[in-house]
């Protein structure tokens, strides 16, 4: 399994990154035009570029040999070699791939800020509840956005959204937790999903490295 996350990513659209448009598909530029804010535009933009070089890494094939489609709920589908699948997600500057050959995938990113704690019984098991709320004021906090990355990556993987059945799954569970790895950093909280969770390879980014591997200085 192979997940590559950027962390930080600037809020101003330069030169490089219009240059950039070129390496993603013609229906991921659509998108990124349709947005507003120059954050939408570059979080949508570098999703697909880390994407791009962690299929490429992974699968042994240039980065100008893949090729993509999309289901029927939207989600990219990897067409020049499907074994492979793959989960994207950003928050607020930051962005996560994750991929993997022969068994699905899901990735979630949250910024950690004050929760909403008030939304715990919409979302959450009681195991889940408790665990949360049975910590120091502090750790409350990293708490709820763990529980809430590992519903979101598990879901993902499942290829759904959070549903009225959130409640019933608790993801504290030994047999769904092994599913899972999950890490703070840099104002964050990353989580994981998938069988092959403990064989993972992390490479952080930065936007001049990417921008580097598409247009070497």
């Amino acid at each position: 399994m192979l997940v590559l996350y950027l962390s930080t990513i600037s809020l101003e659209w330069k030169n490089i990154d219009s240059d950039l448009m070129q390496f993603v598909s013609k229906e991921r530029r659509k998108k990124i035009n349709q947005y507003f804010h120059v954050l939408d535009k570059k979080l949508s933009l570098y999703s697909a570029l880390i994407t791009r070089i962690g299929l490429s890494t992974i699968s042994g094939l240039k980065h100008t040999e893949l090729y993509f489609s999309y289901s029927q709920n939207h989600k990219p589908l990897f067409l020049s070699k499907p074994k492979y699948d793959f989960s994207i997600s950003h928050s607020n500057g930051s962005i996560i791939s994750c991929i993997s050959a022969n068994s699905p995938v899901g990735a979630d990113v949250e910024k950690i800020s004050y929760p909403p704690f008030d939304i715990m019984d919409l979302i959450f098991s009681q195991p889940e509840i408790q665990y949360i709320s049975n910590a120091s004021d502090v750790e409350r906090i990293f708490r709820f956005y763990k529980i809430w990355t590992q519903k979101e990556a598990y879901y993902k993987m499942l290829r759904i959204g959070l549903t009225g059945t959130a409640t019933q799954c608790n993801s504290l569970n030994p047999d769904l937790s092994k599913l899972f790895y999950t890490w703070q950093e840099d104002h964050y909280m990353y989580c994981i999903c998938g069988k092959n969770v403990s064989e993972r390879s992390l490479i952080k980014l930065s936007e001049t490295e990417v921008q580097n591997y598409f247009i070497p200085i």
